[in-house]
């Protein structure tokens, strides 16, 4: 899936994401992609993991197969039938928060 780097100067196609086990430099955690590229870096390790989990949403809502079924991702507030229509509004890219 297409990320979007939180300083927004690059757009990577990655299939691996993490979190830093450690803090960096700055007392940051960072989430990167493919094993060298930073995505982005959050003031705790909660928050790395809660953008994390909204990757992987992301990721789910990318995959759903295009035509009528019912499932539930964090795009649609309840479960429901979802349409073609629908899926083609789902993003394709995943822009990094900036906090």
């Amino acid at each position: 899936m297409w990320v979007r780097t939180q300083n927004r100067k690059k757009l990577l196609d990655s299939i691996k994401y993490e979190i830093i086990g450690h803090k960096d430099e700055e007392g940051t955690f960072a989430i990167i992609a493919d094993d060298y590229d930073c995505l982005g870096t959050y003031p705790t390790e909660q928050r790395a993991l809660e953008v994390l989990d909204e990757i992987q949403q992301a990721i789910i809502g990318v995959l759903i197969i295009p035509h009528e079924l019912t499932y539930k991702t964090p795009y649609f507030e309840n479960e429901l039938t979802v349409t073609h229509e629908e899926i083609k509004q789902l993003p394709t890219v995943y822009e990094m928060p900036k906090e």
